[in-house]
């Protein structure tokens, strides 16, 4: 699953290489939040994608969980964010994984971060993947998790709606979102996996844009908030 807001240009690379994948099963699905028509990705991409959603709105990165949510013939769903070109045999590591671990995961990842206990806070350094598989707090940019886990995404949000309504803006870090929700629900623990080499990766080759929403001056503040709230709504490191 792809979501594009205003690089019609990456997202063009990035649908070109989910469909070159070793792994043939798959669904390439398109979430198309471009607020002008001049960023909806051209004809010959949508072409490629099996699905394409198309929202009138800017409902924040989160807008992809609403595509997930409708998508109960697929096992599994990963979400790719529009800054980085995958490896041909990105699918394949993530299933390859998913089989080894047993389903004992909330999310798998090749990037993420941990959370500060003692200071209720993100922490933005960066975790170097040494071993093949490194436990995280959450996985940033690129995610793949079972569908059928999506449910705790609504009802965690719908927790922090209802006892934190003047915080609704953290919301918009859809990832600590899909992390926490999930790990809540299924008291499993989130993963980076260690690609084998470059084609393996998510992050085959990385596309610089501007428009990064971790460039706002709210993100690092919100995702700060948002660990706040986690830990005062239960949830716990699994």
């Amino acid at each position: 699953m792809i979501i594009n807001w205003k690089r019609p240009k990456n997202v063009k690379r990035i649908v070109e290489a989910f469909h070159d994948q070793s792994e043939t099963d798959r669904k390439i699905v398109l979430v198309d939040c471009a607020p002008h028509k001049r960023y909806t990705p051209d004809r010959e991409t949508l072409r490629l994608c099996d699905e394409v959603f198309r929202w009138r709105h800017d409902l924040s990165p989160a807008s992809r969980f609403v595509a997930g949510f409708m998508h109960n013939d697929c096992k599994y769903t990963y979400m790719h964010d529009d800054d980085a070109i995958p490896g041909t045999r990105t699918l394949e590591l993530y299933k390859t994984w998913a089989s080894k671990l047993k389903e004992e995961y909330s999310v798998l990842g090749v990037q993420g971060r941990n959370f500060s206990i003692k200071n209720r806070a993100y922490v933005k350094g960066r975790i170097d993947l040494i071993d093949d598989l490194t436990k995280v707090d959450t996985t940033i940019r690129f995610h793949w998790t079972r569908t059928q886990d999506f449910g705790a995404i609504l009802d965690f949000k719908w927790k922090i709606i209802n006892e934190y309504p003047r915080d609704t803006e953290v919301l918009r870090e859809d990832d600590l979102l899909l992390n926490v929700a999930i790990q809540q629900r299924t008291g499993k623990p989130t993963y980076l996996v260690k690609p084998p080499d470059s084609s393996y990766s998510s992050r085959e080759q990385d596309v610089k844009s501007k428009d990064a929403h971790s460039d706002r001056d709210f993100h690092y503040r919100n995702r700060d908030r948002f660990v706040d709230i986690a830990l005062n709504l239960g949830w716990a490191r699994p």
